[in-house]
């Protein structure tokens, strides 16, 4: 959206994803933050602002005030699979990858780790989303073989993943994105926030209330 003239928390106030905003921002989002190769990652198929912000966006509706909606020609999915991954050489590596001409996003993602292993096939990948909360993304995958299941969402090491109720590692995919290794056939993966930090002020404060109740006790 057009932050000169839209400069609140717009999409919180009506629960509409929107991806800038007056918010804690990660690392790896804010290295690339205005990269237009970058940003297109994260499904943001729609602009607001008095005019397009790129050529070949669609006006699809206008608000009484003079701003209006605009849709991408060509939107990007929220879930996709890759079946191609590659290890570049650091942060500054990223915005070169993108952009280059032999690079495809829908086929291939780059880490700044060391990359699985995947396989190629000629089977076309079915990908949806099932569940999409704020502490909770579930997908189902049908992939034709060995891939990796992209979400089109901030990778943070508070997310934990399971394939088929099993512990997968998340890959920091296009590093910003996550990513999850599947074996070929129909796959459940889900995707749950669980840092640390909160496990660690639950135990802390349960031992503050025992020790407070042990605490009464001896007083009496």
């Amino acid at each position: 959206m057009d932050r000169d003239l839209i400069a609140f928390n717009w999409g919180d106030w009506f629960g509409i994803d929107a991806f800038a905003g007056y918010c804690g921002v990660t690392r790896n989002v804010i290295e690339q933050y205005g990269e237009p190769a970058f940003t297109g990652l994260f499904a943001i198929n729609y602009y607001i602002g008095p005019k397009p912000a790129r050529d070949g966006q669609v006006e699809i509706f206008q608000g009484v005030g003079g701003l209006k909606i605009y849709r991408d020609p060509n939107p990007r999915p929220r879930v996709w699979a890759v079946h191609e991954a590659l290890q570049i050489s650091g942060p500054k590596a990223v915005t070169a990858a993108l952009i280059s001409s032999d690079f495809d996003p829908s086929r291939r993602t780059f880490l700044l780790t060391p990359a699985p292993q995947l396989e190629t096939c000629g089977r076309p990948d079915q990908v949806r989303i099932i569940d999409r909360n704020p502490d909770r993304f579930v997908i189902e995958a049908d992939l034709g073989c060995r891939g990796m299941v992209i979400a089109g969402e901030t990778y943070d090491p508070g997310w934990h993943a399971t394939v088929d109720s099993r512990p997968a590692p998340i890959y920091e995919a296009y590093s910003a994105l996550r990513g999850v290794v599947v074996d070929a056939g129909r796959h459940r993966v889900e995707m749950r926030y669980r840092p640390r930090s909160v496990f660690l002020g639950a135990i802390l404060t349960a031992i503050g209330i025992a020790g407070a109740g042990v605490l009464r006790i001896l007083a009496i």
